[in-house]
């Protein structure tokens, strides 16, 4: 009887034990399950990801492309006759009187000063700067706590001053200065 009671006592243990690994392996079962579900979801997102990275990787290539464009253009542009680079239409008497006004002042003028110097109206002066600019009068605009100060641009003033490519005759020159 008592190798009965040994045997039993050890099928129990070894039921036990099997009850116990039973449990050990299940809880590892469920460990690596969540395991997986988090890896195929992180295999999802970079899989996203990489899929957001190659458009975006497309796209910069053609931004590239385009700024080359740009870039020759630009390059092409500098190249050419720098009288080329300026086309203006034909200016009126008072436009080109305004225009002088501007010319002649290196630091820039305000339409205060424009109108002091062609006997017109501040208003007629901004309706003239605003059409000489319309013409492609390169004219550059700074606002200031007194006002508006209107520049001529540097490349065209100097061209302005070789070729005379508005067409000023000496009279207006003569008569604003």
């Amino acid at each position: 009887m008592k190798v009965k009671s040994k045997v039993g006592t050890l099928e129990k243990t070894i039921n036990g034990m099997k009850a116990k690994i039973k449990g050990a392996f299940s809880k590892i079962k469920e460990e690596l399950n969540d395991h997986r579900e988090t890896l195929n979801q992180n295999t999802n997102e970079i899989q996203s990801n990489y899929e957001l990275l190659c458009r975006l990787e497309s796209k910069l290539d053609k931004l590239e492309e385009r700024v080359d464009e740009i870039s020759l253009f630009v390059q092409q542009k500098k190249d050419s006759d720098p009288s080329e680079q300026f086309s203006v239409s034909t200016l009126t008497r008072k436009e080109q009187e305004v225009f002088m006004a501007i010319y002649t002042n290196e630091e820039g003028v305000t339409y205060y000063q424009i109108a002091r110097k062609t006997g017109l109206t501040e208003d007629l002066v901004v309706c003239y700067v605003t059409n000489l600019i319309a013409k492609g009068v390169p004219l550059i605009k700074r606002y200031v706590a007194t006002g508006v100060v209107v520049y001529l641009d540097e490349e065209f003033k100097r061209l302005q001053a070789q070729q005379n490519i508005l067409k000023i005759s000496e009279s207006i020159g003569q008569k604003v200065s």
